[in-house]
C-alpha cells in the first residue's frame, strides 16, 4: 500500500471517529466521562442539537442505497452491486424480482402483438411532412445548444425528467420552444399507451440525436460503441425514434435482433451473471446472440422515410448501423425515452 493509499484510509477513519465523537458530545452522561467531548459540545453546541443522528450519515447511505436498489425514484441501473455480490448471483436476482413486479404491474396481453412478439414495432408516417420539416429547421436553428460528445455524435436535449441526466437547455427559451412544438405536434402518451399498453405515468427523456456522415476518410467515425449489438437494460423498457430524414440501408439505420427480449428478459440467467460479472472486471465485451444461443433470432435493419417511427424495446438486442458508400446525409432522429416509467415511483414531471 503507497502512501496515498494510508493517508486517504487515515483519513476516513479520522472523519469515522470524529462524527462519533461528535453524535456521543451530544449526551451529559458521555461528557462526564471524557473532557475531550465537553470541548467538542462546547465548540460545536449550538450545531450539534439541529443535526440528525451522526450528522445523517446513516440515512444518506441507506437512502443512496435503496434508491439505487430498489429503483424506488429513478429506474434500475443495468449494473449494481459490485463484482462479490454480482458472482454470487446478483444481477440474476435483482432480474427476477424487477422483471416480475413490472409483469405484475403491467396487463397481460395489452401490448400490441408485434411488439409483444418481435420486440419493436414500426409507425409509419407518424407525423406528416410538413411537420418533421418544421421541427428540423427549428433543431438546425438550435444547433448551437446541442451537447458534442464525439466527432460524429451530437444531442439536443429538449427535456430531461430525471435529475440524474442534466439538461442544460432547461431554461433556454428557443430549446423550450422547440420541446413545446414536438410536445404538441406528436402525443408520445397516446402512443405509448396504445403500443405498449399502459398508461403513461411520467413525461419521456426528450432529445434530437445527430450521426454524422463524415466523408473525410481522415476521420474517427463511429467512436460511441453503439454499432456492436448490445441491450441497454435487462427488464421491459421502451424509446420511440421519429425520423426526421429519410433512413435507407446506408445511412446508418437501427438494426434490432427480434425477439432478442425475451432472451434478454426471461430465458439466459447464464448470460446475466455473465455480463454482470464481466462488466466489472472491465472485460465486458457486448454481442448478439450467437446462432447456438439463440438459432431464431434474426436481425432486421428499420429503414424509413422522414416522419416515420418505430418504438421498440431495449432489453432486446440492438445496434446502430454504419455509414456506408451511397450515403450522403447525416442521420438525424428525435428520440423518446421511456425509462423512467420503471421507476417504482416516479416523482418527476407527473403526465
Amino acid at each position: 500500500m503507497n502512501i496515498r493509499a494510508c493517508c486517504g484510509s487515515l483519513g476516513v477513519v479520522n472523519a469515522i471517529v470524529h462524527t462519533i465523537s461528535l453524535e456521543l458530545s451530544k449526551y451529559s452522561a458521555f461528557r462526564a466521562i471524557s473532557p475531550k467531548l465537553v470541548e467538542l459540545y462546547d465548540l460545536h453546541g449550538a450545531q450539534l442539537r439541529e443535526q440528525p443522528f451522526l450528522g445523517g450519515a446513516p440515512s444518506r447511505v441507506l437512502k443512496r442505497s435503496f434508491f439505487k436498489l430498489a429503483w424506488y425514484r429513478n429506474p434500475p441501473k443495468k449494473f449494481s452491486g459490485g463484482l462479490i455480490l454480482n458472482v454470487c448471483g446478483f444481477q440474476v436476482l435483482r432480474s427476477a424480482i424487477i422483471n416480475r413486479r413490472l409483469r405484475v404491474t403491467t396487463p397481460a396481453g395489452r401490448a400490441s402483438d408485434l411488439l409483444r412478439s418481435q420486440g419493436f414495432e414500426f409507425l409509419p408516417q407518424l407525423i406528416d411532412h410538413a411537420t418533421a420539416k418544421m421541427i428540423t429547421n427549428e433543431y438546425v436553428k438550435n444547433l448551437a445548444h446541442r451537447t458534442v460528445y464525439l466527432s460524429d455524435f451530437d444531442e439536443l436535449i429538449l427535456h430531461s425528467p430525471s435529475k440524474l441526466i442534466h439538461n442544460p437547455n432547461a431554461n433556454n427559451y428557443a430549446v423550450k420552444a422547440l420541446c413545446h412544438l414536438v410536445e404538441s405536434s406528436i402525443d408520445y402518451s397516446a402512443i405509448y399507451q396504445q403500443v405498449v399498453g399502459t398508461r403513461l405515468r411520467c413525461k419521456p427523456y426528450i432529445s434530437i440525436l445527430r450521426h454524422r456522415n463524415l466523408s473525410d476518410v481522415n476521420a474517427i467515425a463511429n467512436l460511441d460503441g453503439n454499432t456492436k449489438p448490445h441491450s441497454d437494460v435487462f427488464f421491459p423498457s421502451h424509446k420511440l425514434f421519429v425520423y426526421l430524414c429519410d433512413i435507407g440501408r446506408n445511412d446508418a439505420p437501427l438494426n434490432y435482433w427480434l425477439g432478442t427480449h425475451y432472451w434478454k428478459t426471461e430465458c439466459s440467467r447464464r448470460s446475466l451473471w455473465k455480463e454482470s460479472v464481466t462488466h466489472y472486471l472491465r472485460r465486458f465485451v457486448r454481442s448478439a446472440p450467437s446462432s447456438a444461443e439463440s438459432p431464431s433470432f434474426a436481425s432486421q435493419a428499420l429503414i424509413g422515410h422522414l416522419g416515420d417511427a418505430v418504438l421498440f424495446d431495449v432489453s432486446g438486442i440492438h445496434c446502430r448501423g454504419e455509414h456506408l458508400p451511397g450515403s450522403i446525409s447525416d442521420r438525424i432522429v428525435l428520440l423518446f425515452d421511456f425509462r423512467n416509467e420503471s421507476a417504482r415511483r416516479p416523482v418527476h414531471d407527473q403526465v
